[in-house]
């Protein structure tokens, strides 16, 4: 008998408590109506609440999780993001989060694209995406011939799209986003990336880094 996917990744509790301390630093302090798309257990929105005066929304496909962060959020839509998105408020929120989520959708232009209208007008998008170019991944393709798939990190069996720094900074274009900052995030403790980086000058320094922190908000069109 086949063993399923979902058991022979299964994610443990840990996966979807989290509340993403090295993202919750970026998010502004003034943000009143906040998004969170892939909230899971609601962790990452009770922080912000505890922190801020702010109303905090999520979605969240993982139904189990979706009903633990309806006792920590003010509302939660339970179900895929693309799909969520289109029953949101129109120019409603201050701020959408995306903690590693855009790579799991088939269509992340698409959400990005559906964000644009439910974020208000000086509203601004904070999103963690993982790093195909991070250097455990590049060096286990290039020396041992290897893509292994796994429950969490860069390639995690969830994941249906893979993006570089450059690949990034494509898609909010693409979608009509300008970036306001783009850093890594979770750097590396190894020195073997930083030596490499500096033998090839500084052509390898986003391998450094697991995931690229993103805060960007719409292009204005002049009229």
């Amino acid at each position: 008998m086949t063993t399923p996917l979902s058991e022979r990744f299964k994610k443990p509790n840990i996966y979807f408590d989290s509340f993403r301390k090295d993202i919750i630093d970026h998010v502004p302090f003034n943000a009143s109506r906040i998004l969170d798309i892939g909230c899971s257990s609601g962790n990452f929105g009770k922080a912000l609440k505890e922190r801020q005066n702010c109303e905090v929304w999520g979605i969240e496909i993982d139904e189990a999780s979706a009903l633990q962060a309806k006792n920590k959020l003010d509302k939660v839509i339970s179900g895929d993001a693309l799909q969520s998105l289109k029953n949101v408020p129109e120019n409603y929120f201050d701020l959408v989060i995306c903690n590693d989520v855009l790579e799991h959708l088939y269509d992340p232009w698409g959400t990005l694209e559906l964000i644009k209208t439910c974020l208000k007008p000086e509203g601004v998008i904070v999103a963690s995406i993982p790093n195909v170019r991070y250097f455990r991944c590049l060096f286990k393709l290039l020396f041992s011939f290897e893509w292994k798939y796994d429950w969490q990190g860069v390639l995690d069996y969830t994941h249906v799209r893979f993006f570089t720094k450059k690949t990034m900074k494509q898609m909010f274009a693409d979608t009509g986003f300008e970036i306001i900052e783009i850093k890594g995030i979770n750097s590396t403790k190894s020195i073997r990336p930083y030596l490499l980086n500096f033998l090839f000058l500084g052509f390898f320094s986003d391998t450094m880094f697991l995931q690229f922190l993103i805060k960007a908000r719409p292009l204005k069109i002049n009229k």
